[in-house]
C-alpha cells in the first residue's frame, strides 16, 4: 500500500512540475520581443476567392474578379486588461493583395511580450497622416503608386478596390469598379475591432499568427452594380465604407 501511495505522490509530483514548466514558457517579459503575423484570407460568402471563378452577391448578380486590394493600416494589440501596444506609424500601412487558396502574409516584428485578446486596425490611410503631405508618406506612396492604390495625390489613396466583370441572367458580361476613399468632403477612412477567438501569445519562443478571414461579400451588401458599376463616389461608396468593417473576423490563432 505504502509503495502504491508513494508512486501516486510521483506520478502527481512529474504533472506538476510539467504544468510549472508549460506556464513558465508562457511567462512574459518586459525585456522579450517576438513577431505576430497576420494572415489576410479572402473570402465570398464563406468561399476562398480564386480569379476567373463566378460568385453570386445580395443582388443575385454574378460576380469575376480581377483585383481585391485594401490598404491596413494603424494596427494596435490590446491585451485583457486594456492595455494597448500600437505599431509604430511609420511600420503601419499594408496593401492586402490575395486571390487564391493562399494567404496574405504581413509579419510585425518586435512585439513585446504579452498576452493579446483583441486586435485593431484601419482601413486606407486616416486624414492625418494623408495631410503629412506626399514627403510624410515614406517609402509606402511610391509602393501605392505602383499598385494602383492612389487616384493622384489631390484625390489621394484608394482604401479598398474591387475590380472584375459582372453578369445577370438577362445581361450579358460588363466590368465593374468598387473603390473607397476621399471623396468630395468625406474622407471614408473606417476601422475594425476584433476579439481573438484565443489568445495571442507572444513571448521569446512564441510568434503566433492571427488567421483574418475576409469576407468581400459583405461590401456588396445594399449595392447592385446593375444600378451602377463604377462607384467611386457619391452615396454608393458611404454604403461600401459602412459595409467595410464587416467584413472582417477572426477565424483562429496559431501558438507557436
Amino acid at each position: 500500500m505504502k509503495n502504491i501511495l508513494n508512486a501516486i505522490l510521483t506520478i502527481a509530483s512529474i504533472f506538476a512540475m510539467s504544468s510549472c514548466s508549460s506556464d513558465d514558457n508562457r511567462q512574459s517579459s518586459a525585456t522579450q520581443t517576438n513577431s505576430i503575423t497576420l494572415k489576410f484570407d479572402n473570402i465570398f460568402n464563406g468561399t476562398d476567392i480564386i480569379s476567373g471563378i463566378s460568385y453570386t452577391n445580395q443582388a443575385n448578380e454574378n460576380l469575376v474578379f480581377d483585383r481585391i486590394n485594401y490598404i491596413i493600416s494603424n494596427i494596435e494589440f490590446v491585451k485583457e486588461d486594456g492595455s494597448v501596444y500600437t505599431i509604430p506609424k511609420s511600420e503601419s500601412y499594408f496593401i492586402i493583395q490575395e486571390l487564391g487558396t493562399k494567404t496574405f502574409n504581413v509579419t510585425l516584428p518586435n512585439i513585446p511580450t504579452g498576452s493579446f485578446s483583441k486586435i485593431k486596425f484601419g482601413i486606407g490611410v486616416d486624414q492625418e497622416q494623408f495631410l503629412l503631405g506626399a514627403s510624410g508618406q515614406g517609402n509606402f506612396l511610391a509602393h501605392a503608386q505602383q499598385l494602383d492604390m492612389l487616384w493622384n495625390w489631390t484625390a489621394g489613396y484608394k482604401f479598398l478596390a474591387v475590380e472584375g466583370s459582372f453578369s445577370t441572367s438577362t445581361n450579358a458580361s460588363s466590368n465593374f469598379k468598387v473603390h473607397t476613399g476621399q471623396t468630395g468632403l468625406a474622407y471614408n477612412y473606417t476601422t475594425v475591432e476584433l476579439n481573438l477567438p484565443e489568445k495571442a501569445f507572444v513571448r521569446e519562443n512564441y510568434a503566433p499568427s492571427i488567421h483574418i478571414m475576409v469576407d468581400v461579400f459583405q461590401a456588396f451588401q445594399n449595392i447592385s452594380l446593375s444600378e451602377q458599376s463604377q462607384i467611386m463616389g457619391g452615396q454608393k461608396v458611404t454604403t461600401v465604407t459602412q459595409n467595410v468593417p464587416n467584413m472582417f473576423s477572426v477565424h483562429h490563432v496559431h501558438n507557436f
